[in-house]
């Protein structure tokens, strides 16, 4: 009884991770159309770019309560990337 019980515990707990992955792989995808947007507006100067996307981030961060810091970590990663991309694409 008490494997059946841990079993459905795992599956809640998988469940769970999954709808906040989901969640935030949205939040990431939202995040990286505003990184375009600011990389757009104000052209190809690199420095510019990434200073509006560490803005971008601190904004996002304040607002996203509940996400855990090595969440938060790897989206900023993930953005940095994003605005390089964007940046010496045009």
């Amino acid at each position: 009884m008490k494997a059946a019980k841990a079993l459905k515990q795992m599956r809640f707990d998988n469940l769970e991770a999954a709808k906040r992955n989901k969640e935030l792989l949205l939040s990431v995808v939202a995040e990286r159309q505003r990184v375009v947007e600011i990389a757009q507006a104000i052209g190809t100067d690199y420095r510019n770019a990434m200073n509006d996307l560490h803005v971008a981030v601190g904004v996002w961060r304040e607002h996203a309560p509940g996400v855990r810091p090595d969440d938060l970590a790897m989206i900023e990663r993930k953005l940095g990337l994003v605005a390089t991309e964007v940046v010496h694409a045009e």
